[in-house]
């Protein structure tokens, strides 16, 4: 059984992990540690969620303020072998709660243009194409850019 639960410095080093092995040539020339998911997780304003399987982490999604009601999403993996069950979905849903409960007005999500999985989940879940960014963060890399107001 699968239950989605707020995040925990305990978790962050699976959370690196999901990061840099399910995200793809983007994060390779970087290498998310533990110390840098702890780091994201003080700052304030940024919150993680994790999908767990028993005691294991199949997928994460974060969220982070950048405005008085401005927030993007960031980094939303599930696992391979736990892809297309919903799970992707209930992260997101989650987020989107808890970013209502604050009172955010607007939600951003920027994905690599060649990302089916999360496309497709972000556009069930209300997301409108806000731009298309040509080579956006490194060369070869195109983005997407979805935004929802809640």
């Amino acid at each position: 059984m699968i239950k989605i639960s707020k995040a925990g410095s305990k978790d962050s080093d699976k959370i690196a992990g999901l990061i840099q092995n399910h995200l793809g040539r983007d994060y390779k020339p970087l290498r998310i540690t533990k110390e840098i998911i702890e780091e994201k997780m003080k700052e304030r304003g940024n919150g993680f969620f994790v999908a767990k399987d028993g005691n294991r982490v199949v997928g994460t999604i974060r969220y982070s303020v950048k405005d008085l009601d401005l927030v993007d999403l960031r980094w939303l993996v599930v696992e391979d072998v736990h892809r297309y069950k919903g799970i992707g979905t209930e992260l997101l849903n989650t987020a989107l709660k808890e970013l209502k409960k604050r009172r955010m007005r607007k939600v951003v999500a920027r994905i690599m243009s060649d990302s089916k999985e999360p496309i497709t989940v972000f556009l069930k879940g209300g997301f409108q194409i806000e731009g298309y960014f040509r080579e956006h963060y490194r060369k070869g890399t195109d983005i997407i850019q979805f935004s929802r107001f809640i």
